[in-house]
């Protein structure tokens, strides 16, 4: 990065606004959602985010029934070993959940049917929250806020083409974002660029100024009576 667009990226994170801005967010990261002394709200999914782990993961050939459920287990579990104890809990529910319908429908002896573990994840956090939000699950909330309270229930499964529809919002969103930070550079460098013709001209004039004083000086040297 040059140093004129560290400078002004400096410059920008300087300001009281982005500072205030940067403070809240740093406490919404440091808050306790299951209370004092449960841990903070983490995940493990690194820069990317839900919708992204989403894409990935289908793209890897994991089900539309299962895909939540599994971008689920990359933000928040990892050997056993989990983000925060709510999250540890829904686990425990999911998986004994999907246990026991694998085992009623052995003793059934009924065909067995693939579990629906977007569906099993949703129940065991409790829906959707009054902020459209699905705990686990982050950006991909989405899928599930898109349908009416009354059908909270329904599964990411029951709309084949989402998939499709998030991965091209996604790129999408990628896009502008792109074009964003190549405008948002293109404008650092212009007024680099016209800093610098400013301070060229400006150090000209200056030279100008001297020399013109310099020779206003020489000329009155010469008109000055001999000793």
């Amino acid at each position: 990065m040059r140093q004129n667009v560290w400078e002004k990226w400096l410059e920008y994170w300087n300001k009281d606004e982005v500072k205030a801005k940067a403070a809240k967010a740093q406490k919404n990261r440091m808050s306790e959602p299951d209370g004092p002394g449960t841990g903070i709200s983490i995940h493990r999914g690194g820069s990317r985010n839900a919708l992204q782990h989403a894409v990935v993961l289908r793209e890897q050939g994991v089900p539309a029934e299962e895909v939540d459920w599994s971008v689920f287990n990359v933000l928040h579990a990892k050997a056993g070993e989990f983000t925060y104890p709510r999250a540890r809990d829904a686990y425990a529910q999911v998986t004994a959940k999907a246990a026991e319908l694998a085992q009623s429908q052995s003793n059934d002896g009924s065909e067995s049917q693939e579990v629906d573990m977007n569906r099993l994840l949703l129940d065991a956090v409790g829906g959707v929250s009054a902020k459209k939000r699905v705990f686990g699950i982050g950006s991909r909330s989405h899928a599930y806020t898109s349908t009416s309270r009354s059908n909270q229930g329904a599964s990411f499964s029951s709309q084949p083409q989402l998939d499709a529809v998030l991965a091209d919002k996604m790129k999408e969103y990628e896009a502008q974002m792109q074009a964003k930070m190549e405008a948002r550079e293109a404008q650092i460098r212009d007024e680099a660029q016209a800093r610098e013709a400013q301070m060229r001209a400006d150090v000209h004039a200056q030279l100008q100024a001297q020399q013109a004083e310099f020779m206003k000086m020489l000329a009155e040297m010469r008109n000055l009576p001999p000793p």
